[in-house]
């Protein structure tokens, strides 16, 4: 059990917050025999669970140590990081390629159309057929 100065410098929080979280239900904790808070560290840590140092079984406080790989690994994932950028900006650049050929290709499909609907009405022949006079040599 850890005591409320503990529990904040564990979770780098103030000793006001830990009690309003323990009034509020967020966290659960026991007074003990002289009146101050006895708060279990797997209730404080599931509530903070960002917290850069852990408790011990005798209730020592230790800090994390970074594992020694710990820089292989950042430069790994920063190499994969890349990578996906790389990636990610190769997609922008043909989603911008395709969308410019979707436009040149909609200009040439409505110009086709008005090229088309205009030698339809080239081809129709839109005035009256009119014979002669008094509707001889009227033509077919």
């Amino acid at each position: 059990m850890l005591t409320m100065g503990q529990a904040a410098k564990l979770v780098s929080v103030g000793k006001a917050a830990l009690g309003r979280a323990i009034k509020s239900g967020k966290i659960s904790a026991k007074k003990n025999a002289i009146g101050g808070w006895e708060i279990d560290p797997a209730d404080l840590f599931r509530v903070n669970p960002a917290s850069a140092e852990t408790v011990s079984d005798n209730n020592s406080i230790k800090r994390n140590e970074a594992p020694a790989n710990a820089p292989t690994e950042t430069a790994i994932l920063m190499a994969r990081l890349d990578v996906e950028i790389d990636w990610l900006k190769a997609q922008m650049e043909q989603v911008k390629k395709m969308r410019k050929q979707l436009v040149h290709m909609k200009l040439q499909s409505e110009k086709w159309q008005d090229e088309a609907q205009t030698e339809q009405r080239l081809l129709t022949d839109r005035q009256p057929q009119w014979g002669g006079w008094f509707g001889f040599g009227k033509a077919i």
